[in-house]
């Protein structure tokens, strides 16, 4: 039980921490990058195309999207 205690304090620690450091993050994003925050792209890993990878590349830089899913 007590190790349990230890383990349990540890873990709400981590995370009360973590959420600092997003908070500080969301904060100094601006409203179009949280929006981008919320996209996750789809991103075919097969297609080897430079053209493919400028516009995956583009649309990470131009509207901060949250995520990358690869398919094969």
């Amino acid at each position: 039980m007590r190790l349990f205690l230890l383990f349990f304090i540890g873990i709400t620690s981590f995370f009360r921490v973590e959420a600092g450091w997003a908070e500080q993050v969301l904060q100094k994003l601006s409203l179009e990058e949280k929006v981008g925050q919320l996209f996750m792209v789809r991103v075919d890993s097969y297609i080897e195309n430079e053209a493919y990878k400028k516009y995956v590349e583009d649309l990470v830089c131009t509207y901060s999207v949250g995520g990358l899913a690869f398919f094969k």
